[in-house]
């Protein structure tokens, strides 16, 4: 699909959505705001540090559900809560990558964010993951696909020069609209790449042999 075809398919799945997403827009942009503004102080810290990954997870499932066709309300933003570890974890570890990278001439730091982008989707989709799965698999995904992601961005610009011309105001609209988007572009590449049905680690190991067994097995 060409960004144009994803974006009507955003608008398509945000029929009778447009309320409560932009209202979770509108939730996450001040939480994410409030989250900034008292960094200089510990409790903002803990707030930003811990919070907003899961809101940010939340964020994701939300417009996930909207694709699928399953309704959002505002209470939605909060279920990445649930998965509040590994989301801490995934979007630190994926953010001090990014920097580190980012010192290669900054370029590299911009490829690495295309290549963790659909890291929250993968988790979303697949809660028994690991961390470092998640990423490995927006890795996967992603591989061939930077560009794509790019010109989907790069069409929005013009929805970004609305919020300057109305000093922010459409900004939630744009924030709605473009979410839903990047979650049916994980939609397209997922369905592009299949993977196995996953298997959580631990079940792919051997089980430990029972004593009982091995003493019956002797007699």
């Amino acid at each position: 699909m060409t960004a144009k075809e994803i974006r009507a398919k955003a608008r398509a799945s945000l029929k009778g959505q447009w309320t409560p997403m932009v209202l979770i827009s509108l939730v996450y942009m001040a939480f994410s705001i409030g989250c900034i503004l008292t960094a200089a102080f510990v409790v903002g810290d803990l707030l930003l540090i811990i919070l907003m990954p899961p809101v940010y997870l939340g964020l994701s499932l939300c417009s996930m559900r909207v694709v699928r066709n399953e309704g959002v309300v505002v209470k939605d933003l909060w279920r990445g809560t649930a998965m509040m570890g590994k989301s801490i974890a995934l979007y630190w570890i994926n953010s001090i990558y990014v920097a580190l990278w980012s010192l290669l001439l900054y370029i590299p730091g911009i490829i690495k964010s295309y290549e963790y982008s659909m890291s929250m989707y993968v988790l979303a989709d697949n809660r028994r993951m690991t961390t470092d799965e998640a990423r490995e698999e927006s890795i996967r995904l992603m591989d061939g696909n930077k560009m794509r992601l790019f010109r989907l961005k790069l069409s929005f610009l013009g929805w970004i020069a609305l919020n300057i011309v109305t000093l922010g105001v459409a900004t939630p609209w744009t924030s709605a609209y473009y979410r839903v988007a990047e979650a049916h572009f994980y939609e397209m590449v997922k369905a592009e790449r299949p993977r196995p049905v996953y298997t959580p680690i631990e079940e792919t190991q051997e089980p430990k042999p029972n004593k009982d067994s091995l003493f019956r097995d002797m007699d």
